[in-house]
């Protein structure tokens, strides 16, 4: 590892250690020894029988730096313990916060982990019913992140980011993603672990550029033929689309968004004009569209309720929806 604390508990680097002075391991606050040599890079060591897996000598260099910044900057809220052994589920955290606001399991992750292995780790804080908040480090800033990478990271409907340049963390969220488009997002840096970023009102999406992408599918055969079938029974065209169907930009679907919306302004179809439905119902339906439901899913499912009652196309009185009209077709 390539910092340790002195005497008098201050941090300090492998590269500008005195050999003649004293250092433990900021973890598990075991003598370290410093090593220098021609060849390998200045570190600390722990002593040969040492068992210590906050500070493991094969972490990286970022990751130790991580959790020193983040050890410095949690203390603010309450007391901050390295690798705590949650005996219950087999697991430690890199850092666990406990305070009067309650306690939260805080991660650093700077290398890939896979997706059933990230799934374990989050069913095993739920199974304590330990709250956890990932902070990614310089490998996921660089990388284009898809829905099914963000949504398991998510705490308060954010990601959080750092790397060993910044003195803030840099926070995340309001992610919409429109057919056709990459993800949008609005981010900010922050000393606040805690930091909420304000909502702001979602831009609009330009139907005439999903439209023709949309044309482009069609004929190119890329479409679902059998869908494309129903719906010329019907006497419609997935070209004439209407503008509401191609107008969303929900995250976390499993399918495009324009196909969400067809199924939606299908089912309301079905239901009929001057039929009701109540909000269980609705969710009950749909929530299976959603990558990860519990996460994101039902804040979308409500904005989507918001755009048809807008639309006049529903009513809302004494907790029911009542269908008003239907969005038209293009010609």
């Amino acid at each position: 590892m390539f910092l340790a604390v002195d005497g008098g508990n201050h941090y300090v680097s492998a590269r500008r250690a005195e050999g003649i002075k004293e250092y433990f391991c900021p973890g598990c606050r075991g003598k370290v020894i410093l090593k220098r040599g021609l060849i390998h890079q200045a570190h600390f060591a722990h002593l040969q029988g040492a068992d210590c897996a906050a500070f493991s000598e094969g972490e990286s260099a970022d990751h130790i730096a991580g959790k020193i910044f983040l050890y410095k900057l949690l203390r603010q809220y309450g007391e901050v313990t390295l690798e705590a052994s949650l005996g219950e589920i087999g697991q430690r955290p890199d850092l666990l916060l406990q305070s009067k606001r309650g306690n939260w399991a805080i991660e650093f992750q700077c290398s890939p982990i896979s997706a059933k292995r990230l799934a374990e780790r989050n069913a095993g804080y739920q199974k304590l019913g330990l709250p956890v908040i990932w902070i990614l480090g310089p490998a996921y800033l660089k990388r284009k992140l898809r829905a099914r990478t963000i949504l398991p990271f998510l705490y308060d409907s954010q990601l959080r980011f750092w790397q060993p340049a910044w003195s803030k963390i840099l926070h995340r969220g309001n992610f919409l993603k429109a057919d056709f488009r990459g993800l949008q997002f609005e981010q900010a840096f922050s000393a606040n672990l805690f930091y909420c970023l304000r909502a702001k009102k979602s831009g609009k999406v330009n139907w005439h550029y999903q439209a023709s992408k949309l044309e482009q599918q069609l004929l190119q055969g890329r479409l679902d033929a059998r869908l494309v079938g129903q719906l010329y029974e019907k006497g419609c065209r997935l070209n004439q689309l209407p503008t509401w169907a191609l107008s969303g930009q929900h995250f976390g679907l499993t399918v495009p968004n324009w196909r969400f919306r067809l199924t939606v302004l299908e089912w309301l179809e079905e239901k009929g004009l001057g039929a009701s439905f109540s909000w269980e119902e609705f969710e009950m339906r749909f929530q299976s569209t959603f990558l990860n439901y519990e996460i994101w899913g039902s804040v979308e499912l409500q904005e989507l309720l918001k755009s048809l009652l807008k639309g006049g196309y529903l009513s809302y009185e004494t907790s029911v929806f009542h269908i008003k009209g239907q969005p038209s077709w293009r010609k």
